[in-house]
C-alpha cells in the first residue's frame, strides 16, 4: 500500500512501531489487521507504555489508541479541522467497513 511508512500490522511489537515512527516525521503509525484499521500508536502512546514498564517486545495492541481521529471517504475536508483541533500529523481516510483508503498528512493540507 502507498504510505507504508505510516502503517503497521496488528501482530507487530511496540519496538517495531518505534522503528516505523522513527522513519516518518509524523510521530504516528496506523495499526491495521489486514486492511481494517484497529487504531493508531503515537510517540505519546509509546512513552506511556514505557512509563508503565510495558515490555517493548509486547504486541502493539496493548499500547495503541482505539479512539483515534479519522474521516470517511468523501469527507476529507473535515480533516483540516481535525489537524487544527487535535494536533495530529496524519488522518486516515476510511470506508464504512473501517478499511484504510488513504492517509492525509498535515503538510498536504497546510502548505
Amino acid at each position: 500500500m502507498q504510505n507504508s511508512k505510516f502503517i503497521i500490522q496488528s501482530d507487530s511489537t511496540i519496538l517495531q512501531a518505534i522503528d516505523k515512527i522513527s522513519n516518518n516525521s509524523y510521530r504516528t503509525v496506523i495499526v491495521l489487521n489486514k486492511n481494517k484499521v484497529l487504531g493508531v500508536i503515537s510517540e505519546g502512546d509509546i512513552l506511556k507504555s514505557i512509563l508503565k514498564n510495558i515490555d517493548l517486545k509486547a504486541n502493539i495492541k496493548i499500547s495503541m489508541n482505539k479512539s483515534f481521529k479519522f474521516v470517511k471517504i468523501g469527507q476529507e475536508e473535515k480533516a483540516k479541522e481535525i489537524f487544527k483541533k487535535h494536533l495530529v500529523g496524519i488522518v486516515p481516510v476510511l470506508n464504512d467497513k473501517m478499511h484504510l483508503k488513504k492517509i492525509l498528512k498535515i503538510t498536504s493540507i497546510f502548505r
